[in-house]
């Protein structure tokens, strides 16, 4: 077989291996199949990362317990970027008189599973002007998105100013940033 013919027979299995995860419900096939894949010397770095993100998304969906194992939480990702995010404010502006702290916290919709991840980083004033950075992600499968929200916190409503959705990481983070500094100004 040549190595044209090797590649091609390799992509195929990936392709059935893909179909298989898909249907699979077995927790312990799933994570034998990660630890194949893991070893597996003849699979290349592109097919190696879409049979690990699909085993992996479908142990969130089957055994939760088991995936947390194998991948680590499955908010992660999210802590992750508004960690740097919040680290890189933090350098810049005193954040002291922020009324709700300065940290990443996990959102209400992921803790009633609403959601399957939502994590957030906020800013509150003194006057109850809440700028928050959400990371949410409807589902195991589904693609993570950035929501950017300003809001008026009143007694007996709140009023939302601004309310913006993207998976642009870089512009969502310096659109943080701006709306912070008017509030800090």
């Amino acid at each position: 077989m040549t190595t044209k013919d090797r590649q091609a027979w390799l992509e195929e299995q990936v392709a059935k291996t893909l179909q298989r995860i898909a249907g699979e419900t077995d927790a312990k096939k799933l994570r034998s199949l990660h630890t194949n894949i893991t070893a597996h010397p003849e699979i290349n770095e592109d097919q190696r990362e879409r049979l690990d993100d699909a085993v992996v998304t479908r142990l969130w969906a089957v055994a939760p317990k088991v995936a947390r194992a194998v991948s680590g939480p499955k908010d992660g990702p999210g802590r992750i970027y508004l960690q740097k995010v919040l680290d890189e404010l933090n350098a810049a502006y005193d954040l002291s008189g922020n009324q709700v702290g300065s940290h990443v916290k996990t959102g209400g919709d992921m803790l009633a599973g609403r959601l399957h991840v939502s994590v957030y980083i906020s800013y509150k004033t003194m006057d109850a002007r809440n700028l928050r950075l959400r990371w949410a992600q409807d589902l195991p499968d589904s693609d993570p998105r950035l929501e950017l929200s300003l809001r008026h916190l009143g007694k007996t409503s709140t009023c939302t100013d601004l309310h913006e959705t993207s998976t642009d990481g870089t512009a969502m983070a310096a659109r943080y940033r701006a709306e912070l500094t008017k509030l800090l100004d």
